[in-house]
């Protein structure tokens, strides 16, 4: 009885750790959404536009960001913010998952996969400092990778660069990634033009290859 307990914990232990690796990075993600949305609340409350930053004075084994009430580029006490575990961090490039699945749509973007939807966005690049204005719309300074301030440096909704972000809706789409002990995992934390935020897990290939995203 007690060999078969063993061998069915050996085989079950991959299934757990990856599940609990899911969940953090998932809950990580739930955390960067629920800051969005409080950015988002304060700028239509405010009737002002606000940033999310990212909190430099947090050690190495601490992330963290928050909404920049005062325009000063730091983190305060005062402000919404939120902290992650050194394990969990925003990635980008080559390497990760394709988000494709998440943004493809018929704005020039990527076309979508076979039996998805995409949410039809081209989200920022990942410099960009991700605000909202007044009505809670995505918006971004001029570069996005500068923080606009109020009142004097706007918060465009449309992207004010040149390039292949030139003239499209602002949106914005962040892959966080858990390395540690429990293996990799991934989640995405997705904001459309319109606003709304949404946060996925990735899964795996399809039958086809291509990346999943689910929701």
């Amino acid at each position: 009885m007690i060999a078969i307990t063993l061998v069915l914990a050996a085989f079950s232990m991959p299934y757990l750790a990856a599940a609990v690796a899911n969940l953090r990075v998932r809950s990580a993600a739930d955390e960067v959404a629920g800051l969005f949305q409080q950015a988002r609340m304060a700028a239509v409350r405010d009737n002002k536009y606000y940033s999310i930053i990212v909190n430099n004075a947090l050690s190495a084994q601490v992330r963290g960001a928050c909404v920049d009430l005062n325009w000063n580029g730091a983190c305060e006490a005062n402000e919404p913010a939120i902290e992650m575990s050194g394990e969990v961090q925003v990635v980008f490039g080559a390497g990760i998952p394709n988000t494709t699945l998440i943004t493809c749509g018929n704005n020039g973007s990527a076309p979508c996969p076979a039996g998805s939807v995409g949410m039809n966005y081209t989200p920022q690049p990942g410099s960009a400092k991700p605000g909202f204005n007044q009505r809670g719309l995505p918006c971004v300074g001029n570069p996005p990778s500068a923080e606009p301030t109020w009142p004097n440096s706007l918060c465009y909704i449309n992207d004010p660069t040149g390039g292949p972000f030139a003239g499209k809706p602002v949106g914005f789409l962040y892959v966080l990634q858990y390395t540690g002990a429990l293996g990799t995992s991934y989640s995405a934390v997705a904001v459309t033009p319109a606003g709304r935020a949404t946060v996925w897990t990735y899964s795996g290939k399809d039958a086809a290859g291509n990346d999943k995203w689910v929701r």
